[in-house]
């Protein structure tokens, strides 16, 4: 069919996260503004980490102009990656749901301050509110999650890209999971025949 098909590590890659498959549950309450399930995750070290609730609208309406400059300007300048999610929600709070752009500035600024978990949630909250992840998107997420050492889950979002969205990863895609690969020579130079049979 033409799709580059993600070569398999030896501990498997996995599609789905444990983050994401736990976002995506119902939540308990039926109010119009739902929040997401609390996620926690613990890594080697036994540090825990944990989400900020992103709601679930059921308006798909998104922001007009003046809210989507003043949210962005907030994401931009926020201290924190708290800040910004703090911003969309606000933009949710009002009624409207966030666009791919304001999504992508979030994911990148959590990732850029190793909140990798953060970036799955809202990857995965994007969609339960039928905002559809483009390109720059899965960039942001899969580097998010590839710069804390996450190279499964990051390769599994590279998969979910390439099988399920119909977005076709582009070369900063490529080179952002060959790099996440570090030593694993093996995988890099696979993801490099993959990227050619795209």
């Amino acid at each position: 069919n033409g799709r580059a098909i993600v070569p398999k590590s030896r501990g498997g890659i996995i599609a789905t996260s444990t983050a994401n498959q736990q976002l995506t549950a119902k939540p308990s309450t039926t109010t119009s503004h739902q929040c997401c399930t609390t996620v926690d995750a613990t890594d080697g070290d036994d540090e825990k980490q944990k989400t900020t609730g992103i709601f679930r609208l059921t308006t798909r309406q998104h922001p007009p102009r003046y809210l989507s400059t003043s949210t962005m300007c907030r994401i931009k300048h926020g201290k924190n990656w708290r800040d910004a999610i703090a911003a969309i929600q606000d933009v949710q709070r009002q009624g409207y749901v966030p666009d791919a752009f304001m999504f992508c500035a979030v994911i990148t600024k959590c990732g850029r301050q190793g909140q990798w978990i953060e970036c799955l949630n809202l990857f995965n909250s994007m969609q339960i509110n039928g905002v559809k992840p483009d390109a720059a998107v899965f960039n942001a997420t899969i580097l998010g999650v590839a710069k804390a050492g996450r190279k499964e889950q990051a390769l599994g979002v590279l998969r979910e890209m390439i099988e399920e969205s119909g977005v076709m990863p582009n070369l900063r895609t490529w080179t952002i999971c060959v790099n996440a690969c570090g030593c694993d020579w093996r995988m890099a130079l696979a993801l490099f025949e993959a990227m050619k049979r795209q």
